[in-house]
C-alpha cells in the first residue's frame, strides 16, 4: 500500500493491505498498571543511585537540601516539560500538535498534547514517544553532577519514567514495522500501515 500524505487526517480503512488498528486491551491496560509501578520503583532506584555515584556534594558545613514542597512543584514542572517535548517533536515530524488541559476528579490538572488523526513515519514516531523519557532523564542526571540540590530530582524523574509507560508501550508497537511504514495517531489507540502489505501487523 502507498503510504499517505502526512497532513491527510482522513482515516485508513482497516481492511486495506497492511493496515491494522492497535487499540490496548484491558489486559494491557492492566499491564501498564504493573510495568508503571516497576518503572516508578526502578527510577527511584536508578537516579538515587546515579545521584550517589556522581551527584555533587553539598559545600562544607552544609546540610543536604530536601523540600517536599519543592519536590511536588518539580514533579508538575517535569510532568508538563515532558508534554511540551511531545509537542515540539511532533512538529518536527510535520504534524500540527495541539496542547489541552484537563482536570483529573476536579482536582488534579492535566497537560497533554493531542495528535489525533495525523501521521507519523516509524522513524518519527518513535522519536515523538520516545524523547521526552531520554531527554529529560539526561538532562536529571546533568543536573545531578552540576548541584547538590538536584537530589530533589529524584521523585520527580522516578515519576516521569513511570508515567511513560504508554509512551514506552507504543514505541514497541511500532518498533516491530518494517523501516518504511506509517503511523496514524488515533483517539484510541494506533492504525499501523506496514511498507510490507504481507506483513502481519
Amino acid at each position: 500500500m502507498q503510504p499517505p500524505d502526512r497532513h491527510n487526517q482522513g482515516s485508513v480503512p482497516n481492511d486495506s493491505p497492511g493496515v491494522s488498528h492497535w487499540q490496548p486491551s484491558g489486559v494491557v491496560t492492566s499491564m501498564w498498571v504493573s510495568l508503571a509501578i516497576a518503572l516508578g520503583a526502578l527510577g527511584l532506584f536508578g537516579f538515587g543511585l546515579a545521584y550517589t555515584l556522581i551527584g555533587a556534594a553539598p559545600p562544607d558545613n552544609s546540610e543536604l537540601v530536601f523540600n517536599w514542597w519543592i519536590v511536588a512543584g518539580l514533579s508538575l514542572v517535569i510532568l508538563a516539560i515532558h508534554q511540551l517535548v511531545h509537542a515540539a517533536t511532533a512538529r518536527l515530524a510535520g504534524n500540527e500538535p495541539s496542547i489541552e488541559l484537563d482536570v483529573i476528579q476536579w482536582v488534579f490538572p492535566v497537560m497533554y498534547v493531542r495528535v489525533t488523526g495525523q501521521y507519523f513515519s516509524r522513524s518519527t514516531f518513535l522519536l515523538y514517544a520516545l524523547t521526552p523519557l531520554l531527554l529529560l532523564s539526561l538532562v536529571g542526571i546533568l543536573a545531578m553532577i552540576v548541584d547538590h540540590r538536584s537530589v530533589m530530582l529524584i521523585i520527580p524523574l522516578a515519576i516521569n519514567s513511570s508515567l511513560s509507560t504508554r509512551d514506552l508501550w507504543m514505541a514497541w508497537v511500532v518498533w516491530k514495522l518494517p523501516r518504511e511504514s506509517m503511523v496514524q495517531m488515533q483517539r484510541d489507540g494506533l492504525t499501523l500501515i506496514s511498507s510490507d502489505p504481507d506483513q502481519d501487523v
